[in-house]
């Protein structure tokens, strides 16, 4: 079973909407707690959900449903109680742990199927592959199973008719066989297996490993071949997203991605496949508070910056990377380009490009302006992101985290009288510091 670790944070404020609930809910002749929906009963849900850190994280969906419940049991506790004389966070905590034992105590396997835009005869006989501890399997349609991928497609076909979401892997019809559907398409299924305790849990799991095998093969291309794309990701995100329960039942629920894209076949070298499992091998490695770890972070915020279908949205979210990666501090935007010249050592051209990149986010963030032909400056800082990712990969194999990477940034772009000096120096971090200055200086002895 699961061991839930709980910190509450804010502790005044939960007490106060804690309270608020307890003054504004009733509870019925029949046992249930009734009140009314208003932006009140909204807000205050909101903020203790908010103030609540579980350890090992659930999805937001599922938070918001223990949260709830808790809620509700815990006004009917106090509710027909006979003393008034209870401590509010005390009790809510309890029946809090209450909530998140009934939940782990419902730990079930589930399998969960996803599909990846890339020509199946590419991956054939690819073997299970392990992302972050979860096996990645790459069946074929016959080894899918002809039944579960008929019951799959058919409640795909007619759930569309009804939310009015019809990505490529939708044009499907009743009276075709998986194999006409798969000629056309030419999608490859990714399953995983997932033990957990809830069905958004095991999708939340599932998306998150698949996310980074496809940052993995995305990361395999230079982002300048992206030039020519319909978008500037090649691996998008599974147009749809199925469950089967541990008896092998389709779970009623189907999952589609927020954004509409527009899926294109993508082929791929046996190489490029080579490299994103050396990937995937890398981020398997990475230790929790290493640097290495850091990057995968990264890697995840370049990917969805990649998943981003408006531009505007794309080149935001990769300057948030940039900002993320150079240990940026609120209120020093300046800081990012100098950092990033100091782990890139950028050539003239590079430079002049990374001015007209700062001016551009600066003119989006403050006045919302977005060149119309703005997707080659969506690609070309995708291309400073990826170097900077390749290069904080580098760097992790000598520094060891983030302390260690603020003082490779802040000494890196020294001369070598000035290293040696601080080197003599004694300071807090002399350690790190130190160590750091070695390796800067004997990485320009090379």
């Amino acid at each position: 079973m699961v061991k839930f670790h709980i910190c509450i944070d804010n502790k005044n404020d939960v007490q106060e909407n804690l309270r608020w609930h307890l003054d504004n809910r009733e509870v019925t002749d029949n046992g249930a707690v009734q009140g009314e929906l208003s932006f009140e009963s909204i807000a205050a849900l909101e903020t203790i959900k908010r103030s609540i850190t579980v350890d090992p994280p659930m999805p937001a969906y599922t938070m918001a449903r223990v949260v709830r419940l808790s809620v509700s049991r815990w006004v009917k506790e106090n509710k027909t109680r006979a003393s008034s004389e209870f401590n509010l966070l005390e009790s809510f905590e309890r029946v809090f742990r209450a909530e998140l034992a009934t939940l782990a105590a419902k730990k079930i396997r589930y399998t969960v199927v996803t599909f990846l835009n890339i020509a199946q005869r590419h991956i054939k006989g690819l073997g299970p592959l392990i992302v972050q501890g979860y096996e990645l399997r790459f069946p074929s349609w016959r080894a899918l199973g002809h039944q579960k991928a008929e019951d799959l497609f058919k409640l795909v076909y007619y759930n569309s008719l009804v939310i009015d979401k019809k990505p490529a892997i939708l044009d499907y019809r009743p009276e075709d066989n998986v194999n006409y559907w798969v000629r056309k398409h030419d999608f490859s299924p990714v399953s995983i297996e997932v033990e957990t305790f809830s069905v958004d849990a095991a999708v939340s799991i599932a998306e998150n490993r698949l996310n980074l095998w496809r940052a993995a093969l995305n990361l395999s291309f230079y982002p300048i071949n992206l030039i020519g794309q319909p978008t500037v990701c090649r691996f998008l995100p599974s147009p749809v997203c199925a469950v089967f329960d541990q008896d092998g039942k389709l779970v009623p629920n189907l999952f589609y991605p927020v954004k509409h894209y527009d899926y294109q076949t993508q082929d791929i070298t046996q190489e490029n496949i080579r490299a994103a499992i050396k990937t995937i091998e890398n981020f398997n490695k990475a230790k929790p508070g290493s640097l290495a770890e850091f990057a995968v972070d990264l890697v995840r915020m370049y990917q969805e910056a990649l998943d981003c279908t408006d531009y505007s949205t794309a080149y935001l979210a990769l300057w948030q990377a940039l900002e993320a990666l150079t240990l940026n501090k609120p209120g020093k935007s300046t800081q990012v380009d100098k950092r990033l010249a100091t782990l890139l050592n950028p050539n003239p051209r590079f430079r002049s490009a990374l001015t007209v990149l700062v001016s551009s986010r600066n003119k989006l963030v403050h006045s919302g302006f977005f060149p119309d032909e703005g997707e080659e400056l969506v690609r070309i800082l995708a291309i400073f992101v990826y170097d900077s990712i390749c290069k904080l990969f580098d760097l992790s194999k000598s520094l060891s985290d983030k302390d260690e990477l603020e003082f490779y940034y802040r000494y890196a772009s020294l001369g070598n009288t000035d290293l040696t000096r601080e080197r003599k120096l004694n300071t807090k971090y002399s350690t790190a510091k130190r160590k750091v200055l070695n390796f800067i200086l004997n990485q320009r002895k090379k």
